[in-house]
């Protein structure tokens, strides 16, 4: 509770400092805050009188439990293989609804729900269409590492084979 709250603090001090009237803070972390995080982030925007509308994307559970498998592969916080991964996750993880219901009831009319299919977003990456969602003027800005291949997947997500493969190469002896 004590680093949340020394995080709210450096919250509440940037807010206060802000001189436009858009401010976007990003994380993924808040789809795992608990309510009592949240209402303070939530309370430091009202403290300071801006307004505040939260976008959640939602992946697919398979892919939800996939990604953060492989976020745990790719920073080498873990080298489970994927059963001891689910099988942990079972005894303890983060229920993505429950933490659906909490930001809810937490930003109620605040909060857009998206769901997280590239062939639906914005030329089918996050960025462009989190930009085009908060303002329709940013729809075709160019976003860094773009190519001029709209087709191409700038931002492509490593499969199954492509994870067990990291996982087994960062738990190999060093020859």
């Amino acid at each position: 509770l004590a680093a949340l709250r020394t995080g709210l603090d450096a919250v509440a001090s940037f807010l206060s400092a802000i001189k436009s009237p858009d401010v976007i803070i990003s994380s993924e972390y808040f789809s795992r805050t608990r309510a009592e995080g949240l209402i303070a982030l939530r309370d430091s925007f009202k403290k300071f009188d801006l307004p505040l509308t939260v976008y959640l994307y939602i992946r697919e559970p398979f892919e939800w439990l996939l990604s953060g498998y492989a976020q745990g592969i790719k920073s080498q916080r873990s080298n489970a293989d994927i059963n001891t991964f689910l099988l942990d996750w079972q005894k303890g993880g983060p229920v993505l609804l429950d933490q659906i219901d909490v930001l809810a009831a937490v930003f109620s009319s605040d909060l857009r729900v998206i769901p997280y299919q590239r062939d639906r977003l914005a030329r089918g990456d996050i960025r462009a269409d989190f930009l085009s969602r908060i303002n329709p003027a940013l729809a075709d800005m160019k976003i860094p590492e773009e190519t001029d291949k709209i087709s191409e997947d700038v931002n492509p997500s490593a499969n199954a084979i492509e994870i067990e493969v990291m996982r087994c190469a960062s738990i190999a002896p060093d020859s």
